[in-house]
């Protein structure tokens, strides 16, 4: 599966589908060729924001966290 392909599961209507994803997402970013893919795509930062904002959701925290990493470590791009 491509990376755009599992972002677009970022916003998904299932809470385990929008974890994995994020999951994914996160581990993506653990290097800088990754990172700098995601940067690429158009749409992932405010997915992974309105992520975020779903925390308090029920099931959605481990997404939620994910997602913040993610947010955090595309940051650091220059």
């Amino acid at each position: 599966m491509e990376l755009a392909e599992i972002a677009d599961f970022l916003d998904d209507s299932r809470a385990e589908a929008r974890e994995m994803a994020a999951e994914a997402v996160a581990g993506t970013t653990a290097t800088a060729e990754g990172t700098a893919a995601l940067a690429a795509l158009d749409g992932v930062l405010p997915k992974l924001l309105a992520l975020l904002s779903r925390a308090a959701e029920a099931g959605c925290a481990a997404a939620a966290s994910h997602a913040a990493a993610a947010a955090v470590n595309l940051s650091q791009l220059p």
